[in-house]
Formats: C-alpha cells, structure tokens, sequence
C-alpha cells in the first residue's frame, strides 16, 4: 500500500511539474492500474482502516473519470484531481502507515536499500550495517503528516533533512527553484536525501549527471533506515562517493566548462565550507551554499 501511494504522490509531482512547464506527456495507465491496486487493499484489509476516514470508494469512483479525462486530454481535469481528492488520500494512507506501521515500513526501507547498495557499494554496506546495528534512534523523530524526520544538530541549532511524506514534490520545487536543471553536471557535498536530484532524473533529462559525496555514514544510515532511496542508489548516471575529504571533493570537480557545472551544498555545518565557498567564488561556479553560510535562519527545503 505504501509504495503505490507514494508512487501516486511521485506520479502527481511530476504531472504538475510538466503542467507548469506546458509539456503533457504523462501516460495514465500506471496511474490507474495504482489507483486499482490501492482499492484492492484498501478493501481487503477492511480491519486495518477501519478506523480511519479514508474512503477507498473514492479512488474506485475516479478511474473511469481520469480514463476519459485522459482520453479528451482533459489535463485540468486530471491536475484537479491529483491535487485535490487524491493526494489527501494518499497523505491520509501515508500518514496512517507511519503511525500504525512505522517499525514495519522502516525495516522493509532499510532491507530494500540495503539489496540497492549490494549492487554497487558492497564494501560501504558493511559499514553501514554495522552502525545499524549500534542504531539508538538519535536524530529520527515523529513529525505528522511528514512521517518521520532525519535531523542533523550542531550544539542548539536542529535542523530536518527531509520529509518522508512526498520528498519528491519538494525535490523537484527546490530544483526548479535553484535551476540545477540547467547544469549538465552536478556535484552534491553532504548528502541530505537527495530529493532536488528527482528534478534531475525526470525522462527528459537522463542526460545530467550528478556526483554524491556523503560526507557521514551515520546520517547516512540513518537516512535509508527511514525513507525508500533504492532508485538513486542504482540508477546508472548518479554515482556515490563514501568518506571523502574537503580537499578530495575540490580536486575531483572538473573545472574545464565551469558555467555548466552546479556545486549543490546538502550539509550545513563543517568547518570545510568556507574552503568550499572560496573554490567556488574563484572559479565562478554556480551553487546554493550561499543560502548555507548566510540564511541560516531559513528552512532548508520546501
């Protein structure tokens, strides 16, 4: 159930985002055959819901509409209704997860990012297993509709990674917002969840390549103990790098066409980032650690 309402939510993200952008190219069938797929649990596992609000006959009573919306390309039609009745649906299912479910959900993250990580990184997953093993629940808390919240602290300063309630959405309007899409190349320092990087891996740009460098296998671990990241983990044009050092970071950046290069800052504190903003002032490249030295009063993302 949880993976096909957020696959909804993901699916809405990227309608609206190709809605803003005049580009309607979105298939409906997936987006039926999950809507179909949540009815179908939502009326088998009657006990489990009882005691919600969530009506499933809803979902059921919009396939045939959205079919015929899709078919008269009705697209304000479709965008009203994934912002509307359906995603308080899939808020409300996620929302319902997390609170009946959660320690459930989070071992099923963990094993299925875990099966990612194999694939690539064999040696980094057994560190990370490792820590998971010593997991104590610092820097994890409950925050509502949002599920559960990964935070960093430095003395009496917290501040939230990322949202497990439609990560994707905010990803994509952060993206957008920063323009990381205009860049052929990204590197990110400090990995925070990594949902910008969804702007980026959209069908119409598979072209982009982006460089993670997770700078603290802790937080790390703590990030695919609690959100579903297997996809980045393995898709082919995003590669990661494991406990790499300020000084390592600046010498892999390919400064030969620097205007089409972004430098995407996802860790707050360190003592490094003021090297990083001087490498980045002197070699004219784009980048949002402005927003990390000087706004700190300012939420990260959303």
């Amino acid at each position: 159930m949880f993976f096909a309402a957020n696959w909804i939510r993901d699916y809405s993200s990227n309608f609206n985002r190709n809605y803003r952008n005049q580009n309607m190219k979105l298939e409906t069938d997936l987006l039926i055959s999950y809507m179909k797929k949540i009815h179908k649990i939502g009326l088998t596992d009657v006990l489990y819901w009882q005691d919600t609000d969530i009506d499933f006959q809803v979902i059921c009573g919009q396939i045939d509409a959205i079919k015929q919306a899709a078919e008269a390309c009705d697209y304000v039609y479709i965008y009203d209704k994934l912002n509307g009745e359906l995603r308080k649906i899939v808020n409300d299912i996620s929302e319902t997860l997390f609170n009946k479910s959660a320690e459930e959900l989070k071992e099923c993250f963990w094993k299925i990012n875990c099966d990612a990580l194999q694939k690539r990184y064999p040696e980094v997953l057994q560190k990370l297993k490792a820590i998971h093993s010593e997991e104590n629940g610092e820097c994890i808390r409950p925050y509502g509709l949002r599920g559960r919240v990964v935070y960093t602290e430095n003395g009496k300063e917290e501040s939230d990674l990322f949202s497990a309630c439609n990560p994707n959405d905010v990803g994509i309007r952060t993206a957008e917002k920063l323009e990381i899409g205009r860049y052929s190349k990204t590197y990110v320092w400090g990995y925070n969840g990594g949902f910008e990087i969804s702007e980026l891996l959209m069908p119409d740009r598979q072209g982009a390549d982006v460089e993670i460098y997770v700078t603290d296998l802790r937080l790390f671990e703590r990030i695919l103990s609690n959100v579903h990241r297997s996809w980045l983990l393995v898709v082919e044009n995003v590669s990661w790098k494991f406990e790499v050092s300020m000084d390592e970071f600046l010498n892999r950046i390919d400064l030969r066409d620097s205007n089409d290069i972004y430098i995407l800052v996802g860790e707050r504190y360190g003592n490094d980032l003021g090297k990083l903003k001087a490498f980045i002032d002197r070699n004219s490249i784009n980048s949002n650690i402005e927003s990390f030295l000087y706004k700190k009063e300012e939420p990260l993302y959303g």
